[in-house]
């Protein structure tokens, strides 16, 4: 690894064991490309899931446009399963974004051949509701954090695995085929009312459309060592509502009619 892998994958795992931030000035070197910015991703989830079954089972996945190149990254263990009490304590930021989510059923190794369209849908057991909490390492302070944050470096910002803090799986449905997201609402709750309603609009219109790039991303990344996708892999696709920073006390749920639902409680 280049030095600037090495002391960027340090000073984010001595951050997350601290629970604390720290500036841009504090890397010694920047990164200078997304294979570096991988490259970190792959450092810090090797330790984050050691004791986790040392393999990232739950992934972020997203693009801004059609034409933009998706990124991915590993998410913080453990993956929680709906309803899920988080400490407040543990997640700074706390930006919370209802999702969908897609699980895999079967198995897509690594092979010369990309997988068609087709064969990863046939991979696909089911669609959820989801929860994702945002955070960040990247921060003078915990007051800066959101400034600081959509100010940073986009490398550094995807060597902060996308600025993951932890991820709530919800209830989902198999016949996820007959779901057309671009027609599905959304319920995001606060504390038992409904803070806002919305109706899907993906920035790529189908947000399934990312989990061809994704397996083929993850099929050659870190030289095979993630082995492909495994089934029971969870690989979620962005947020749908807007921008909600919540605080101890509060009890957000993600609700997908016809889907279901995802439900986290913070605790101090």
């Amino acid at each position: 690894m280049t030095n600037a892998v090495e002391s960027t994958a340090e000073l984010i795992l001595h951050i997350r064991q601290l629970g604390s931030h720290f500036a841009v000035t504090d890397l010694a070197a920047p990164l200078a490309s997304s294979i570096e910015a991988y490259a970190v991703q792959d450092r810090v989830a090797q330790v984050l899931w050691r004791e986790h079954g040392g393999r990232p089972v739950a992934w972020k996945a997203g693009a801004d446009s059609r034409d933009s190149v998706p990124t991915t990254a590993p998410m913080a263990p453990p993956l929680h399963v709906s309803p899920a009490t988080l400490s407040a304590g543990q997640l700074g930021l706390m930006v919370v974004e209802m999702e969908l989510a897609y699980r895999f059923g079967s198995d897509l190794p690594p092979r010369e051949l990309p997988y068609s369209s087709e064969e990863v849908a046939d991979a696909v057991e089911s669609i959820h509701a989801a929860i994702e909490i945002v955070d960040t390492r990247i921060s003078t302070s915990a007051e800066n954090a959101m400034a600081d944050l959509q100010a940073a470096p986009p490398l550094l910002k995807l060597a902060d695995n996308l600025s993951n803090g932890a991820f709530v799986l919800g209830d989902g449905v198999k016949a996820w085929r007959k779901i057309d997201p671009r027609q599905q609402l959304g319920l995001f709750h606060i504390n038992g009312k409904v803070h806002e309603r919305v109706q899907v609009n993906h920035p790529l219109g189908n947000p399934f459309v990312l989990l061809p790039w994704f397996v083929a991303h993850l099929c050659k990344r870190a030289d095979g060592a993630y082995d492909g996708v495994k089934a029971g892999d969870v690989v979620t696709t962005g947020s749908l509502n807007k921008l909600v920073r919540c605080k101890a006390g509060d009890v957000v749920i993600a609700e997908f009619p016809g889907i279901g639902s995802a439900t986290a409680r913070f605790i101090s």
